[in-house]
């Protein structure tokens, strides 16, 4: 059963989440070897760096203690690796290439947290589509999901429809939920034009972790984090609805799901929704056991919104009247210097490009955050993730 993911309207392009298996078998050349060419760094020699420092609508970007790079750094070796599909007779069809990329994927995305295909014949949300359900993998909806997004094709949603100045932080997809997807599938439909912003952010989480204050890695992992949603019924949200975020009219669904997921919940005025729920800030990956820095903490901050044009003129909201907001697991602020510690740290150890029309990326999501710095015009991104 596929799970709509996201398609965002970003700078025009599409993104895809794998893992990799073998290449070799048996001494005999693999589909995978006969498709694509490895390219260990990306080529940009025409690439104009993301300017990060002062820019607009950037969560934290305005804090005078701020020690963002001024600049994204450019790709590094293997980060993201790249796949560039060949003019091969022996790949026609898509079923052909998915089997392909599912053997680097199988193979290597655990090693890489990331890879980028480029040069596939995949073309539009339904060819996006197709990809996918060709993958095998198993998706999942989006249920509760928080971003801004919309269904575009089976298994597929736009990445994100928030508004195209805002810079998406770097993140790891629905960690503020038990229930977060394993892999991540991005497909660039429309390029971002050069110079005017839109690009694509990754961030290892391992660097983060490694840079993060030990003392606080261990305050988290010690308290863990409370997640609190504040949803207004569709006829007063400014946002996101409590009907666009479980895809129902009925309070009764949302009720059922609350109770599923062991969440904290009440009805507000207006028939609004308010919950909340704490989660560990570290969680076990699925195949290495190794544990790692994997929550929202910083991204559902309420400063992710009070920085945002539609909160812009609404200085006095109580944090727990936002969409979202993140606390220690017991309930107590997070320091303004330790949110901000955060940012710097994962900002410091990204690296950021713009994509190409039609450039796949797929993410192991526990090793990996994606990010997008915003457009100066919409872009259209579509993307999914498995289970």
């Amino acid at each position: 059963m596929f799970r709509i993911l996201r398609v965002f309207p970003r700078n025009g392009s599409y993104f895809l989440r794998c893992e990799a298996k073998q290449l070799w078998t048996s001494g005999r050349v693999c589909a995978a070897a006969a498709a694509f060419v490895y390219q260990k760094r990306l080529d940009l020699p025409l690439q104009t760096h993301a300017k990060l420092a002062g820019r607009k609508w950037v969560p934290g970007g305005l804090n005078p203690t701020n020690k963002y790079p001024e600049f994204i750094a450019s790709p590094k070796d293997n980060f993201p690796p790249v796949y560039e599909a060949k003019n091969s007779d022996q790949v026609k069809s898509v079923s052909e290439w998915a089997k392909a990329a599912r053997e680097i994927v199988e193979d290597k995305l655990v090693d890489y947290g990331v890879i980028l295909f480029r040069g596939m014949p995949v073309e539009g949300g339904e060819g996006f589509s197709q990809f996918l359900i060709n993958l095998g993998y198993e998706t999942m909806g989006y249920e509760g999901g928080l971003a801004v997004r919309q269904k575009v094709a089976a298994g597929v949603l736009t990445a994100s429809d928030d508004l195209p100045e805002v810079t998406i932080q770097p993140h790891n997809e629905m960690a503020y939920s038990e229930d977060y997807p394993k892999k991540l599938f991005f497909y660039c439909h429309v390029a971002p034009e050069p110079g005017r912003g839109g690009e694509t952010g990754l961030t290892r989480v391992r660097d983060i972790q490694a840079k993060l204050k030990p003392e606080v890695k261990e305050k988290f992992r010690k308290l863990g984090i409370k997640y609190h949603c504040y949803l207004p019924s569709k006829e007063h949200s400014q946002y996101k609805s409590w009907q666009e975020t479980f895809f129902s009219e009925e309070m009764s669904d949302v009720e059922q799901f609350m109770k599923k997921m062991n969440y904290e919940y009440k009805w507000c005025e207006n028939n609004a929704l308010s919950y909340s729920h704490v989660l560990p800030a570290f969680q076990k990956h699925h195949k290495t056991g190794e544990e790692l820095w994997f929550n929202h903490v910083h991204r559902h901050h309420v400063t992710n919104l009070s920085e945002h044009p539609k909160y812009a003129d609404q200085p006095d909201l109580p944090p727990l009247r936002f969409p979202y907001h993140t606390m220690y697991g017991d309930g107590t602020e997070i320091e303004p210097e330790v949110m901000q510690h955060i940012r710097d740290v994962i900002w410091q150890v990204s690296v950021g490009f713009p994509l190409l029309k039609g450039d796949l990326l797929i993410y192991d999501n526990m090793l990996v955050q994606h990010s997008r710095t915003g457009v100066q015009r919409a872009k259209k991104i579509i993307s999914c993730y498995d289970t």
